[in-house]
């Protein structure tokens, strides 16, 4: 424990830096000179350097970003939650939601036991914030702070739907003390703290628990999947909203919905594998998830335990962390069996069931949103890779970090299904600055395509391999180093192009090209979790690919996700390719030590 309440070192954190504007041109170019053939690499080349041209618009851009940087501790943060997330059109399922599950090889209990005990101690976690007695994090040697803002928007947090853009609801802890939990499509709440905010007993809630779950299946008739509405487009979803809002019974349904906490969805499914498991945790099935929450726990039928989590609100470390709190920390993915408190009060909340009043033309929405969901879900091509090969231990035997290995193998993997290299997009965290969140890391480098060709080549010698490996991984490392460090290029170029659109300027030219609009054909994120298996997202384009993965001791494990109706992507054969270069450098670099 910590002296330092959970805010107080807030006043250390440097605010957000804008890099140099010479720095940013030559990581851009760095990062892009792998994909373009020469031609197009010089007309990208001359664009660039348009920035720095004295007098020119990239100078006086840069100098209007400077600006408005010294007057604030972020200056992307007012603008990051609309143009990354809230202002986008698309569905939050799998557009913006993930899933962070367990091994569903673990011991379980029943879905009542597990959901109170999760519930429980992520509700004392919740009071450990709202209180400011959990500890502030600090990172590296240096034990340098990092920034704990967005614990404030973790619970009571709702998305939502605008017809334009949708917006981030908090709730206080006033407002939120209790939780929705959805069994059977049909919605309750439950409140879990008393009026002096204590939490219920993990007694008092298997029992509330257990009675929704035993309610909801007493019910014959079919419940309409409302919640399946969540999942249309947004401003779908916003017309549908206000058409509910308009009946007071709705109105009432939809603000306990969205002043909750967080979520507890029962399934009525048992996820039996990996790829089972997986699913669970990001769609389910239509009308199970309010996709609008900003974070849920999803229980199976045998009460094995995933997160459900919608991104605009918070990047994946926040929940992570209060997943793992909740999580025995000693065992993966297995849940704390502490003895519950048995005393039941008299006066403990029960369950209240909350229902909708329904029109035809809801009622038509809603069987549209169903279909559209089940489309969705359709077009999610997914396969996990659980590799036990191998892990972080005899990575860090070859002399480099498990991250650069991992990525090199997923360039590897990549080249030899499809002949070339992906613009690829990795998450660094850069929560050393004030309302910090995230920068990109460009995995793919000259020094990385040299050691894919090398690997390619079946007349390149081990040695030759080696040396080009071991370059392409010290690259990699200065990347991610340099990311954390608020000193990529990605978000700078955002800058410029948001401040140019603030200023009724055209972007520059360099901001307009393909290379630059481009989507990114390969989404990497990994995350430091110590209790779940596994975190899983969407591709963030057509043809693109979605990988989360984890590193541990002694093996690791990839999510890949594709989009089924591309005909040139397969999450299978993916995972398949990335266990066969993980295999070859393994391979490899054994045979230095040998």
């Amino acid at each position: 424990m910590s002296d330092e309440s959970t805010f107080s070192t807030y006043a250390e954190i440097p605010a957000l830096p804008v890099p140099r504007l010479e720095d940013t041109v030559r990581r851009y170019l760095e990062s892009v000179a792998p994909l373009l053939e020469p031609a197009a690499y010089a007309e990208t080349e001359a664009a660039a350097q348009e920035l720095l041209a004295e007098g020119g618009q990239g100078r006086r851009l840069h100098a209007a970003l400077e600006a408005k940087a010294a007057n604030a501790d972020n200056w992307l943060a007012e603008w990051w939650d609309d143009v990354a997330y809230l202002g986008a059109p698309d569905p939050v399922l799998i557009n913006s939601s993930w899933g962070i599950w367990c091994d569903p090889r673990q011991p379980t209990d029943d879905p009542a036991a597990r959901a109170a005990e999760v519930t429980a101690r992520t509700v004392d976690y919740h009071i450990s914030i709202v209180n400011e007695t959990l500890p502030p994090d600090r990172a590296g040697k240096a034990q340098a702070p990092q920034d704990m803002s967005f614990f404030k928007r973790m619970f009571g947090v709702n998305r939502t739907p605008g017809a334009v853009k949708d917006s981030l609801a908090v709730y206080g802890p006033d407002v939120s003390r209790h939780v929705v939990a959805i069994s059977g499509g049909r919605v309750f709440t439950l409140q879990v703290l008393d009026d002096d905010g204590r939490c219920m007993s993990v007694a008092e809630l298997t029992r509330a628990f257990q009675s929704l779950i035993d309610a909801a299946e007493a019910e014959v008739a079919p419940e309409p999947r409302v919640a399946a509405l969540t999942s249309e487009r947004r401003p779908v979803w916003a017309l549908e909203r206000a058409r509910l809002q308009a009946d007071p019974a709705n109105a009432a349904t939809l603000e306990a919905i969205e002043t909750a906490l967080f979520g507890v969805y029962f399934t009525g499914e048992s996820y039996d594998t990996f790829n089972a498991m997986a699913r669970g945790g990001v769609h389910g099935r239509a009308g199970d998830r309010w996709m609008d929450k900003a974070f849920a726990y999803v229980v199976d039928a045998r009460g094995r335990v995933s997160h459900h989590g919608e991104h605009s609100a918070f990047d994946a470390l926040q929940p992570i962390a209060a997943f793992d709190y909740a999580c025995d920390k000693a065992q993966r993915g297995v849940f704390r069996a502490e003895p519950a408190e048995q005393k039941l009060r008299d006066d403990r909340p029960t369950p209240q069931r909350r229902n909708w009043a329904l029109s035809a033309e809801s009622r038509a929405a809603i069987d549209a949103a169903v279909a559209r969901f089940d489309a969705q879900v359709a077009d999610f091509d997914l396969e996990i890779l659980a590799f036990d090969g191998f892990g972080k231990n005899l990575i860090k035997t070859f002399k480099t970090g498990p991250d650069p290995f991992v990525q090199m193998a997923y360039q590897l993997a990549y080249h030899r299904l499809h002949g070339r290299f992906p613009k690829t997009y990795e998450s660094a965290a850069t929560r050393g600055f004030r309302l910090g969140r995230t920068e990109t890391i460009r995995p793919v480098t000259r020094e990385s395509t040299a050691f894919i060709e090398a690997m390619l080549d079946p007349n390149s010698a081990p040695a030759d391999r080696i040396a080009k490996g071991r370059a392409a991984f010290e690259t990699h490392g200065r990347l991610g180093a340099e990311a954390t460090a608020a000193q990529g290029c990605d978000r700078h170029l955002l800058g410029l192009k948001l401040i140019a659109a603030a200023l009724g300027e055209e972007p520059p030219k360099v901001l307009t090209e393909e290379i630059f609009t481009r989507g990114w054909e390969l989404t990497t994120a990994q995350i430091p979790v110590k209790s779940m298996m596994q975190n899983t997202f969407g591709p963030v384009m057509p043809s693109g690919y979605g990988i989360g993965y984890v590193i541990r001791g002694d093996d690791l494990s990839c999510s890949v996700v594709a989009h089924t109706s591309h005909p040139d992507t397969s999450a299978k054969r993916f995972a398949a390719a990335i266990r066969a270069a993980l295999e070859d450098l393994r391979t490899l670099f054994a045979s230095e030590a040998a």
